[in-house]
């Protein structure tokens, strides 16, 4: 069974949702909530759902907000946010905080459960238009020409002298204040611009470039 909380202001959305997944077997809804403050006051650390949809646009409080006081709080659930809003801003702060996806509330009920279980495998669901604006970001913010560690950036040569001392993904987060995702979006970057597909490749590289 997998443990859903929703924190969703509209009610009819909030409704709709609760409703999809207390007919579905393979969840346990745990928790509905109509603003962060609300979810805040209920789920901790002892008592977290496995996977939270989190609205964006809340009053009082938004969604990224609540996603950074969930993460201080050491809330491990995957936490989904589930928006209609899509601009730039929004996107990379979430995934910043710590969100675990990012997909728009126009997707089709089969899409949801579907970036569930992807969250829960260790993926980054996101709608079409979240991902393309990722690998645009990407895309703009690569170095023009060539290959191989003259084509890093500073933050990049950090996180690969980190990952040659031993440091592992969350911890090189924590010590750049980032989500783990955006971590691994850097890293995967980093292989293709040193034209590596793993870890022990890139450390080599840099071991020998250094």
């Amino acid at each position: 069974m997998i443990n859903i909380a929703i924190i969703e202001d509209q009610p009819e959305l909030r409704q709709g949702l609760a409703e999809m997944f207390e007919y579905n077997a393979e969840f346990t809804l745990c928790g509905v909530y109509d603003s962060g403050f609300a979810a805040l006051e209920e789920i901790t650390e002892t008592a977290s759902p496995d996977v939270i949809l989190l609205d964006m646009q809340m009053p009082g409080m938004n969604g990224v907000e609540t996603l950074q006081e969930l993460r201080k709080r050491s809330i491990t659930s995957k936490i989904i946010i589930y928006t209609v809003f899509e601009t730039n801003q929004l996107v990379f702060d979430a995934l910043r905080a710590g969100a675990s996806g990012y997909i728009l509330k126009k997707e089709s009920p089969e899409r949801i459960i579907e970036c569930i279980h992807e969250a829960l495998n260790e993926g980054a669901p996101m709608s079409r238009e979240i991902a393309n604006k990722v690998i645009a970001y990407f895309r703009s913010d690569a170095a023009p020409g060539g290959q191989g560690m003259d084509n890093l950036t500073t933050l990049e040569q950090d996180f690969l002298r980190l990952l040659s001392e031993g440091f592992m993904y969350k911890e090189i987060a924590d010590k750049h204040n980032i989500s783990l995702q955006m971590v691994k979006y850097h890293l995967h970057k980093i292989y293709q611009k040193m034209q590596v597909t793993n870890r022990t490749q890139a450390i080599k590289q840099f071991q020998q470039h250094s």
